[in-house]
């Protein structure tokens, strides 16, 4: 499985060379955001390197260290402990750099000289190209409401944003996509019962609605996805979210109470 600093679409614009270029150069292009791909401690955030990794963040886990350059700006601090799928930064050009990208690199125990081929263990193509880092996106719509909120991508486990709905809101609908392929999920209805399984909203009919108009959801579920984890949660409207559901273990929600927002991580 991938496991890239960018999600969706992404470029390869310098492979890795050994010595002579320790890392991966990778442009965002669906996004400019830049995601941690470990779990660890933040050891370097900002830190201004002219004739180097401009700004950026180095980030150890256990004798392994991250590194993410050229960044425009950081989104963690020094001490921070950050799971793999953090919001860490923003791709840039600072450093010594000829264009906006993300320089990726592995040491052990920050030692220059001991650099690890970071297309093997991140499976990213050493090959100059464009690539693709699945991502899900999701959105629901308020009560009654003919409209959809804005999609959200991916929930960032690191803070609370991600969130697909409004605080105090009940929902009726719920729409998913995975771009890592075919993603299966139903709703609860309140004083009702569990609708049928939707398969993947395809952006170009109503396909992947789940719900009925003017009908509150008080419960979801999704499928597991082979060899990816799917993490699922939801609020009671105006309350504190329940707890994470990993894997379909359980359904997201309670029944017999509405639910306003959804959060939700394939990865």
């Amino acid at each position: 499985m991938m496991n890239s600093p960018f999600r969706g679409t992404f470029r390869v614009s310098q492979t890795y060379k050994g010595a002579s270029h320790k890392g991966l150069d990778l442009v965002g292009v669906t996004s400019n955001e830049i995601y941690s791909t470990t779990s660890g401690v933040v050891e370097i955030a900002g830190n201004n390197d002219p004739k180097g990794f401009g700004i950026y963040v180095r980030i150890r886990d256990g004798k392994n260290v991250y590194y993410y350059g050229h960044m425009k700006a950081t989104k963690v601090k020094v001490g921070d402990k950050v799971n793999a799928g953090c919001l860490i930064g923003i791709m840039g050009s600072t450093g010594n750099s000829t264009g906006p990208h993300c320089h990726y690199e592995m040491r052990v125990n920050a030692n220059s000289n001991d650099f690890v081929n970071i297309s093997t263990l991140s499976r990213i193509p050493n090959a100059i190209g464009s690539y693709e880092m699945p991502y899900l996106k999701y959105r629901v719509k308020a009560l009654g409401n003919d409209k959809y909120y804005p999609w959200v991508h991916d929930y960032n486990i690191c803070d609370s944003n991600g969130y697909a709905g409004v605080s105090g809101k009940q929902i009726d609908g719920l729409q998913m996509s995975y771009t890592g392929g075919n993603i299966e999920y139903r709703v609860h209805l309140l004083g009702g019962k569990w609708l049928p399984w939707v398969l993947n909203y395809d952006n170009t009919t109503i396909n992947g609605y789940a719900g009925i108009y003017g009908q509150v959801i008080d419960a979801i579920e999704i499928k597991p996805i082979a060899g990816k984890t799917v993490i699922l949660r939801s609020s009671v409207s105006g309350k504190d979210y329940y707890p994470w559901v990993e894997n379909n273990s359980t359904y997201a929600g309670s029944i017999g109470k509405g639910i306003d927002r959804v959060q939700a991580s394939v990865f």
